[in-house]
């Protein structure tokens, strides 16, 4: 009987696996509630690898790859807010993987978001605030093999 009363109070079944509550929209205040715009991409081009933290690493990876060994000079790897670790992982790995074969170049900045405030009664009104994220660009090109003996010109 106690059992039962505490999976039923920390929201799990008997099994112990967590029931996942569905997930609302926050709450800014007690006008509002808070939605997040998706963010704006640059002019999206074919070697352009945006890094999310819900796609799957290997998948990111692999298309990473195909990108390069397809005859691309380079491929930039783009993320914000907490995906940057992830991205950034990307990026050392290629190295580490293709040892003196791929360079990467590190490149941050700041991003402006925008969230969207819907009110939840009638007195209050739409209303929008801005926020900053960070972002990352990593440039994963060709390094260039030099022969010994033989100059760059």
């Amino acid at each position: 009987f106690v059992m039962a009363e505490s999976n039923a109070q920390s929201n799990t079944s008997a099994s112990g696996v967590g029931k996942v509550p569905s997930k609302p929209r926050r709450a800014f205040s007690k006008d509002h509630s808070l939605k997040k715009r998706s963010t704006k991409k640059n002019a999206c081009r074919e070697n352009d690898v945006y890094i999310t933290n819900n796609t799957n690493f290997q998948a990111q990876f692999q298309k990473c790859t195909k990108l390069l060994a397809s005859g691309h000079k380079d491929v930039v790897i783009h993320a914000l807010g907490a995906a940057i670790t992830r991205a950034l992982n990307l990026g050392l790995k290629l190295k580490a993987m293709f040892p003196g074969r791929y360079d990467i170049e590190v490149n941050t900045s700041t991003k402006e978001l925008i969230d969207d405030l819907y009110p939840l009664n009638d007195d209050a009104d739409f209303a929008t605030q801005k926020r900053q994220n960070s972002a990352v660009y990593i440039r994963v090109f060709h390094t260039l093999a030099i022969e010994p003996g033989t100059s760059e010109t």
